[in-house]
């Protein structure tokens, strides 16, 4: 039966003119002549001409549908029963944008094609499940694809329904070649096998892949072992990473090893500097690490990216060092974090740590730490390490405008060349707040607040290569040293700091030529100045002290073989043993120019100066008797001559 409906426009596609078959297609008694009736619904259906809501053209309906591929058009069921993945992966091969309608799609072990685009209803609504009992592999293997994209999709790995063996393996994974773009937008992964995802990039030079996760959630995956560490996300090789805005949660922390957060690494036996790069920015992570005895925390770079920025991101309860960056990387910005409580005996909460494995080719230069805010970490708070296995240590960090509460020590650093540590603020430190050692180059400490704790700023170590300025540092209510050296440096100043309620301001034990402590004000100390070390051309001038302390306990030098070294302008000359009478005949201490006056120490032992026996260039000898009698030098010409004497015995 065939009828005419007025007001269409040319039908040409569907026959005779303005003529449509109506068919029930239920209806078996209805005859359609020359042709089957079901196939006449489908070719009028298919080619009827539709307007899009908002548009102006018509297009088939046909050509409307093909715009956008819905898996269920390929025969997937999505009832979280039937195995999906052959209809999945027939979809995927469209290389379209594919719609995943709310359901529970279970999927197997396979290798993926190129250029496909999953797209969900929304996390917990759409959900991609890993077939129960799958093998220790790649859910969806990745190898060699290009321009992927997961979005608004949850994918759950079903790990309480899975045997893990051995191996690094994921819900996605493989090795991606140059070029390729994975990308993942607001994914859900859940239930984590040993990894969520596992890419590995390419290696050859100027060689990278892409890989992004916006507004992703990981949470509730597999912890580790002894012998093998769960991470949510693992990259290695050539990949340039950008994490933005991803949240990281373990419903509780590990009670012996756990899962580690965003992980780079080199893979095994790699000895080449991948072209990688590191973006983290404004992620949260609470209760990830490995476990307390462990380095692998939340964001872990161990290997040689060429650039790294961690930025904005949260860190709550983390187990292992929080942030670690390796030595061997270029330059890094770890900017505006926010650390709350890290756990780990043997790590700090932001550690950079050395390359301990030898590579062919290594960065290593150029940190920036700043505007970081660390709260009760368990050991150190900031560890910087930069020795580089076979290569020269890291050269050129900036930590500074970080706040520092808690832990073992603040900021302790060693095995770099050129540092600065600038207006910090560390408190409740139980140990030193600054801690430096094995440097070389300028080391710049200044403008920092240090209050409550054991010492202010120590350092020790290999350092005799090293300059050292620590200046405008505004130390109080130490139970021990303000600052101590402990070792060899080439030279230090310690100028302009204001220490007060320390048990001692200065403490320094080691050794060095032409260094300053000068202008600092101290005030409430037991003792100024411990110095137990040998110092070659040391300025002690202008410091202000509040306490008690005669200034005979800090300019006083003991002769020892007819020797004394200076360290300020003027000083009480003690003898040695406090013999009756010593013979003084050299001064070391002395640069072209400078002057120095000195006083007998005590008026019952005579002192005698020496002329032409040392290095002593005099007006004959003379004998300082009393405590009022006083001689001025100037050295010059490698020796020291007299400007002046004044016999003031009474």
């Amino acid at each position: 039966m065939a009828t005419k409906i007025s007001g269409l426009s040319s039908a040409t596609n569907i026959g005779a003119s303005d003529l449509i078959q109506v068919v029930d297609v239920n209806d078996t008694t209805m005859a359609v002549t020359g042709t089957n009736k079901k196939a006449t619904a489908q070719i009028v259906g298919n080619n009827l001409p539709v307007v899009a809501t908002g548009s102006t053209t018509s297009r088939k309906l046909k050509d409307r549908f093909a715009d956008t591929v819905n898996v269920k058009d390929f025969g997937a069921a999505g009832d979280g029963i039937q195995d999906d993945t052959s209809a999945i992966q027939a979809a995927a091969s469209t290389g379209s944008r594919i719609n995943f309608p709310s359901g529970t799609y279970i999927f197997s072990n396979s290798t993926m094609p190129s250029k496909f685009d999953f797209v969900g209803a929304g996390s917990g609504k759409t959900t991609i499940l890993w077939k129960a009992a799958s093998a220790s592999s790649n859910m969806m293997n990745l190898s060699g694809v290009v321009d992927v994209r997961f979005a608004d999709i949850t994918i759950d790995s079903n790990r309480q329904n899975q045997t893990d063996s051995t191996g690094y393996y994921g819900a996605v994974g493989g090795a991606i070649g140059n070029g390729s773009k994975i990308i993942f937008d607001c994914v859900e992964f859940k239930n984590g096998r040993i990894t969520d995802v596992v890419l590995i990039g390419p290696t050859g030079a100027g060689q990278f892949a892409i890989v992004e996760f916006n507004q992703c959630q990981f949470y509730d995956g597999l912890v580790g072992t002894d012998t093998r560490a769960a991470q949510a996300v693992s990259i290695s090789e050539g990949i340039r990473l950008s994490a933005t805005g991803n949240t990281f949660r373990q419903p509780n922390g590990p009670a012996s090893y756990g899962r580690g957060g965003l992980v780079m690494q080199r893979p095994g036996g790699s000895t080449s500097l991948s072209w990688g790069q590191f973006n983290a920015s404004n992620n949260k992570f609470e209760n990830f690490g490995r476990s307390t005895s462990a380095v692998l925390g939340c964001i872990y770079v161990y290997s040689g990216s060429e650039a790294t920025t961690i930025f904005g991101n949260i860190l709550t309860n983390s187990y292992g060092a929080a942030i670690t960056v390796k030595a061997d990387c270029g330059p890094t910005s770890v900017v505006g974090n926010t650390i709350n409580t890290s756990f780990g005996a043997n790590s700090a909460a932001m550690a950079f740590f050395s390359q301990a494995d030898s590579y062919t080719n290594s960065i290593g230069r150029d940190f920036v730490i700043t505007d970081n805010t660390f709260r009760n970490p368990e050991q150190d708070v900031i560890f910087f390490d930069g020795e580089r296995n076979g290569l020269s240590d890291l050269t050129n960090a900036i930590i500074n405008n970080n706040i520092c509460d808690g832990g073992l020590r603040g900021i302790r650093f060693r095995n770099v060349k050129t540092i600065k540590i600038k207006s910090n603020v560390i408190s409740n430190t139980t140990g030193v707040a600054i801690a430096g050692g094995d440097c070389s180059g300028y080391i710049d400490i200044s403008g920092n607040t240090v209050d409550t704790g054991l010492v202010g700023i120590d350092i020790n170590g290999s350092t005799s290569g090293a300059r050292f300025c620590i200046a405008n540092n505004n130390i109080s209510d130490l139970t021990a040293a303000a600052f101590r050296l402990q070792t060899i440096v080439q030279s230090f100043c310690v100028n302009n700091n204001e220490v007060s309620g320390c048990t001692i301001a200065f403490d320094t034990r080691g050794s060095t030529e032409f260094s300053t402590i000068r202008n600092n004000v101290i005030r409430g100390e037991t003792a100024v100045w411990d110095k137990t070390g040998t110092y070659n051309g040391l300025q002690y001038d202008e410091n202000i002290t509040s306490i008690a302390t005669s200034f005979s306990n800090i300019r006083q030098l003991t002769i020892n073989s007819g020797v004394v070294t200076a360290y300020a302008d003027w000083h009480y000359i003690e003898t040695e043993g406090a013999s009756s009478t010593d013979d003084l005949d050299t001064i070391n201490g002395g640069y072209e120019g400078r002057r120095l006056i000195l006083y007998a120490a005590n008026s019952g032992r005579d002192v005698v100066l020496r002329d032409s026996t040392g290095n002593l260039r005099l007006a004959g000898d003379y004998t300082l008797t009393h405590a009022d009698d006083s001689i001025e030098l100037v050295f010059r010409n490698n020796v020291w001559v007299e400007i002046s004497r004044s016999d003031n015995a009474a």
